[in-house]
């Protein structure tokens, strides 16, 4: 997905290490504008403002030419309009830290819903009489919010628990009818305990019909990243 950032946020490596690389050594004696800002615009009449050809701000590079002129013909660095004349800094991509590489921590910002879904089919269904632990681990930072149990299959199952992790969901545990999860109903948004990446959600099923029977079912939740 286009401009989709890591969920949860992401871990990233920056920095380079303290190793030395003589094909490194030999990219940094150039030199580029990537940490240097523009320098000023020379007013017209300047002493350094090209002859023919004004200087003004919509052309800094007359005055990065004189100072690159003096600059390879072994002269004193320029006085550019008031200023000092700096050399152009080195990419970030070869500054090396004495420290090494670190870790920077990006975190999340935003929500959005995703589903995630739960199914025990042919030739893993679920016996008749059985009761059933049905897992699913979310990649991403994940918190339930409403079961829903196609209307079809619902009359041949009961819901026994929920848990996250090794922690039930239930304010007391016992049997609920699968029709109160119906895709169908309305009104049965939940809020279950925030499950991490890899943490296993669980759905227990039993199933009431007399003969093996296909369960599916969809976890509606909030996911931030």
């Amino acid at each position: 997905m286009a401009g989709r950032r890591m969920i949860v946020g992401r871990s990233m490596i920056v920095g380079a290490g303290g190793g030395h690389d003589p094909g490194v050594d030999e990219l940094m004696e150039f030199e580029t504008g990537a940490d240097a800002p523009p320098p000023p615009a020379i007013p017209p009449g300047h002493p350094r403002a090209p002859l023919g050809h004004p200087a003004h701000p919509h052309h800094p590079h007359h005055h990065a030419y004189a100072a690159w002129h003096d600059y390879h013909h072994g002269q004193q660095q320029p006085q550019v309009y008031g200023r000092q004349y700096h050399p152009r800094g080195v990419p970030w991509a070869y500054v090396r830290s004495p420290m090494g590489p670190v870790v920077h921590d990006e975190q999340p910002t935003h929500t959005r819903e995703f589903p995630i879904g739960f199914s025990a089919i042919a030739p893993n269904n679920v016996l008749a009489g059985e009761n059933v632990g049905i897992e699913q681990k979310p990649q991403v930072l994940f918190r339930g919010e409403r079961l829903a149990i196609p209307a079809s299959i619902v009359g041949d199952f009961d819901l026994t628990d929920i848990k996250v992790g090794k922690d039930s969901q239930l304010a007391s545990p016992g049997l609920m009818p699968a029709e109160a999860f119906s895709n169908l109903s309305v009104g049965v948004r939940m809020q279950l305990d925030t499950a991490e990446p890899g943490i296993t959600i669980t759905l227990f099923v039993t199933n009431n019909a007399g003969q093996p029977q296909d369960f599916r079912a969809v976890l509606y939740g909030t996911v931030i990243e």
